[in-house]
């Protein structure tokens, strides 16, 4: 079975660089990256490509909706064309995860893909902030103040 790990996350969150250190931590794997830009150009991929991995990018549109039938033959030709370990899939930061997930459970692909991890990257340093404008934009009143929690290594 081939594993498949979904990297998730909003723009500038991280993403990429999570997914440079799992590439490192896979090097003995046959793997592929399956990138969605929602715009036209793609800068995470040949960040990802000039370290000699395989990238296949998909534009224009979110993997889940507007561009999903392009997803499916994509993911359909690198299984089918190279004989892979790993897939790791990183759709735009508007992507309904729920829908990436539907179609790697389609039958043509859950005979052949195992959904190894699904990962969602905050940029933790923003998250509070963000969090705070976006309750008091929608006017949602948050209970109490949140609160952060923080687990140091030993």
């Amino acid at each position: 079975m081939i594993k498949v790990d979904v990297v998730s996350g909003f723009l500038g969150a991280g993403k990429t660089t999570l997914i440079k250190l799992l590439l490192k931590a896979y090097e003995n794997e046959r793997v592929v990256l399956v990138e969605n830009e929602f715009g036209e150009i793609g800068i995470d991929g040949e960040l990802v490509e000039r370290d000699g991995f395989d990238v296949f990018e998909i534009s224009n549109g979110c993997i889940c909706c507007i561009m999903k039938k392009d997803f499916v033959q994509v993911l359909a030709r690198v299984i089918e064309e190279f004989k892979l370990e790993r897939i790791i899939i990183e759709p735009t930061g508007i992507s309904i995860l729920s829908e990436i997930i539907d179609i790697l459970r389609r039958p043509e692909f859950a005979s052949q893909c195992l959904i190894n991890s699904l990962l969602t990257v905050v940029d933790s340093v923003n998250y509070l902030a963000n969090m705070i404008l976006s309750a008091s934009f929608s006017k949602i009143r948050l209970p109490m103040p949140p609160c952060w929690y923080s687990v140091k290594a030993s």
